[in-house]
């Protein structure tokens, strides 16, 4: 399974989802090396074993300005399916910047204030745990989009 590669490769590896539906995974993944890393994932449908193996991890962190993907959640304390995610910013190297605000009926925003890039339904109706030799990766999904944006 091979989870570490530059957000650019992300870019191609995604170019699939052209012009479609994508859905949005929050995803830890656990290795002896790292511990326990926090990523976001972007499939195209609901994934298997080998999608996820397959997919390119986008970073979570706490300003996504520069790239990667930020939440800002109520409350952690609770398990993934029942965050209140109060937004979602995806900055991907590529193909934009974008922020899914709750308050704003999820409609994924375009950071420079052009127009909107589709809408997401929160749906935490599907989890994954994928294990290699290595590592384990545990995922939930936290949104389901419809966008005309292409290269996600």
């Amino acid at each position: 399974m091979h989870l570490s590669s530059p957000i650019s490769v992300a870019i191609a590896g995604l170019a699939v989802l052209a012009k479609a539906d994508f859905q949005v995974y929050l995803v830890d993944i656990f290795n002896i090396e790292q511990g326990v890393t926090e990523h976001t994932f972007v499939f195209g449908g609901e994934p298997d074993c080998n999608d996820v193996g397959n997919a390119i991890p986008i970073s979570v962190t706490d300003d996504a300005s520069s790239g990667g993907t930020r939440y800002k959640i109520a409350d952690t304390a609770v398990p993934i399916a029942d965050y209140d995610i109060e937004e979602l910013e995806l900055n991907i190297d590529g193909w934009g910047h974008y922020t899914i605000y709750k308050d704003r009926g999820y409609v994924l925003e375009e950071a420079s204030g052009g127009p909107s890039g589709g809408t997401c339904t929160r749906d935490s109706r599907d989890d994954f745990t994928c294990t290699t030799n290595i590592q384990t990766a545990t995922g939930s999904r936290v949104f389901t989009c419809s966008s005309e944006l292409g290269g996600v």
